[in-house]
């Protein structure tokens, strides 16, 4: 079912109680808006660049045979570092 938004004064609109719940918007959450060629506005929930990239780097490296820890991988790379700086300042 298709819902119908009404443009009141100010071009303010209210979005349909069942799209609220459904997208689970809450009062002053900000929207982004954009018009498509086709001449429908189109608007998204405005998220937190940072927290989608976190999302989606989330266990990324879970597969990876060759680390077998977070610590203990970055204990190795500080380890060949160490081992660089120290060729360099000889």
């Amino acid at each position: 079912m298709i819902d119908v938004v009404t443009v009141g004064k100010g071009f303010r609109i209210l979005i349909p109680l069942g799209l609220r719940k459904s997208l689970s918007l809450t009062e002053g959450e900000m929207l982004q808006a954009e018009a498509s060629p086709g001449g429908y506005l189109i608007l998204r929930k405005q998220v937190d660049s940072r927290s989608v990239l976190a999302k989606e780097a989330f266990g990324m490296w879970a597969d990876r045979e060759d680390i077998k820890g977070g610590v203990e991988h970055v204990r190795r790379l500080r380890a060949e570092w160490k081992g660089r700086m120290e060729i360099i300042d000889a």
